[in-house]
């Protein structure tokens, strides 16, 4: 599957979207998640525009996600970055509101953009190793 998303796309409540190829959200582009968004191992997702996961929803990434410079992800649901899974966030904006799980066996989330958690919203990240390291982080 390829989709290059120039427009507005929207994932609705109760909807099953899964990308197994490359899926590109373009700089000025919307795209919108209230059901389920899965991106599959060995697939690319990248945002250059703007990625809502809305309150209810679940995005899961078990292959490679980039939220480029000058985009955002706003996350009100769940968001899984499963183990092996790579999600960069270079120069752009993610703001959770929700529930930002990280598991990897290497820690693959590289952050040269900003973080910006909402005051009530949890936030973990989970190193699966031989030795089971686990951090957990609160929003002031």
């Amino acid at each position: 599957m390829f989709h290059n998303n120039t427009g507005a796309f929207h994932n609705n409540a109760g909807a099953l979207l899964t990308n197994a190829g490359a899926f590109h959200n373009n700089a000025g582009a919307l795209l919108t998640n209230a059901g389920a968004f899965h991106n599959n191992a060995g697939a690319l997702l990248t945002n250059a525009g703007a990625f809502h996961n809305n309150a209810g929803a679940l995005l899961t990434n078990a292959g490679a996600f980039h939220n480029n410079a000058g985009a955002l992800l706003t996350n009100a649901g769940a968001f899984h970055n499963n183990a092996g899974a790579l999600l960069t966030n270079t120069g752009a904006l993610l703001t959770n509101a929700g529930v930002l799980r990280i598991r990897s066996a290497t820690m693959p989330m590289l952050t040269l953009g900003a973080f910006a958690p909402h005051r009530s919203t949890a936030f973990r990240t989970r190193h699966d190793s031989t030795h089971g390291a686990t951090s957990a982080m609160r929003a002031p």
